[in-house]
């Protein structure tokens, strides 16, 4: 019988034409096999296209002796392409086991390479029947690498097993994928500093910038990328019980009871009072109005690139969004019943002493810090909103919420062959 794997580990590197890092990790808590799963990947693309790690575009990392449908590029084409080259990696580590199955899924994208070699299927690759032992059978070595191949290094790995699937052997499995999907940042500005935003519904953490400029790259480092989704708070089933248990031990007290009774007599003369259900209508939330077609969302996108000048201290949230509403010219509209129903008070005081600033960016202060997000709405209008209502509404649709604004401002440029690149770039992040 096949035992899958218990607990996995991953770690996911994107690199754009500038150069975004980013790692999430995530844990399969099924009591399986003591195994662990480390998987890490490097994937390149632009911000403006639709795929990543484009075949005809970037460099092959696999070694010579690997068959890839990336094309063979001559020395001179070679030395302009992008200096990094995507590549994913697994590594297993735990006791050795028998009967493992290894089943690698691409649900948009296509798998260009492989590392050793598996079977290849539809939309992914599989190792069936492997076994992860702790040194190398006898009789059987390891495929043939360059020794100054940096495959070599995985090699040496020493807590990780090997795997054994048919008559081949490795330390590790390496993959390299063509992926259809879009960066999920948006960037803006340069060259000394960008605006970047988060599209995903997960904070990213240690995000890299590398932008190509006279006499090298700059390079700038992001400790996270806040998402406008707001985190689920996690529910402790203990203090729901004991919560329970305390309510149905009052609603036996006699002065429950009678206030019990009580509250029926009183909702009873409540409801017949003359335009009741008229108010219920009112504290009602409306519908969301209909987000704007492509041109509306970029003329408005436009809009918010203004400049505006704040500098208040202690004035209610509500003043500060319609003074950056009257100087950027844009019009707004507040989903008030929403906001009183997660205890959203836009008439508490706020402080916004930053001088000129894009409208987006104070957007950002105003909202963000709240938990208020907007739509951009057929009119043109900002409908404000909780970003869990948006969220929701754009998940049903997939489309999805910005993130605040975060600036990042870069480094001088460097030479990638200078000792103080590989400092800011792969030292930096091995730190992180």
């Amino acid at each position: 019988m096949s035992r899958p794997l218990r607990s996995s580990r991953t770690r996911f590197t994107l690199v754009l034409a500038l150069l975004l890092v980013s790692h999430a990790r995530g844990a399969d808590e099924r009591n399986q096999a003591p195994i662990e799963v480390y998987e890490w990947s490097v994937w390149v693309g632009s911000p403006g296209g639709a795929t990543l790690n484009a075949s005809r575009v970037y460099r092959n990392a696999m070694p010579a002796a690997v068959g890839t449908s990336r094309p063979k590029f001559e020395e001179a084409d070679l030395a302009k392409k992008f200096a990094v080259a995507p590549i994913s990696v697994v590594q297993i580590f735990g006791d050795p086991t028998q009967d493992v199955d290894v089943d690698l899924r691409i649900k948009k994208g296509t798998i260009l390479a492989h590392w050793p070699q598996g079977k290849e299927r539809s939309g992914g690759i599989q190792w069936f029947k492997s076994s992860l032992v702790a040194a190398p059978p006898s009789g059987i070595a390891p495929g043939n690498l360059a020794e100054n191949h940096w495959f070599q290094t995985l090699r040496h790995n020493e807590p990780a097993l090997y795997l054994k699937h048919e008559t081949r052997v490795e330390r590790f499995l390496a993959y390299d994928t063509e992926l259809t999907m879009p960066i999920p940042v948006k960037l803006r500005g340069g060259p000394d500093e960008y605006t970047l935003q988060n599209l995903t519904g997960q904070r990213l953490l240690d995000v890299a910038v590398i932008a190509p400029a006279d006499g090298g790259y700059r390079v700038g480092w992001l400790d996270a990328l806040p998402t406008a989704v707001p985190p689920e708070k996690p529910v402790d089933e203990s203090d729901k019980a004991r919560e329970k248990e305390k309510k149905e031990k009052e609603k036996e007290k006699p002065e429950a009871k009678a206030k019990a009774a009580a509250e029926v007599f009183e909702t009873a003369e409540a409801e017949s009072k003359k335009g009741k259900d008229k108010d219920k209508e009112k504290d009602k939330p409306k519908p969301l109005p209909a987000e704007g077609d492509a041109d509306i969302r970029a003329r408005v996108d436009q809009v918010l690139n203004r400049p505006v000048t704040v500098n208040l201290e202690g004035a209610s949230r509500k003043d500060v969004l319609s003074l950056v509403a009257g100087q950027a010219r844009f019009r707004f509209e507040v989903d008030d019943p929403t906001l009183a129903k997660a205890d959203v008070d836009l008439a508490k005081p706020m402080s916004l002493k930053a001088g000129q600033l894009a409208a987006r960016v104070a957007l950002a202060e105003i909202l963000g810090a709240v938990g208020l997000c907007y739509r951009v709405t057929e009119d043109g209008t900002l409908f404000i909103s909780t970003a869990a209502r948006l969220a929701e509404e754009s998940g049903k649709k997939g489309a999805v919420i910005e993130g605040p604004p975060v600036k990042l401002t870069l480094a001088k440029a460097v030479r990638p062959t200078d000792s103080s690149y590989r400092e800011l770039t792969r030292d930096a992040y091995a730190r992180r």
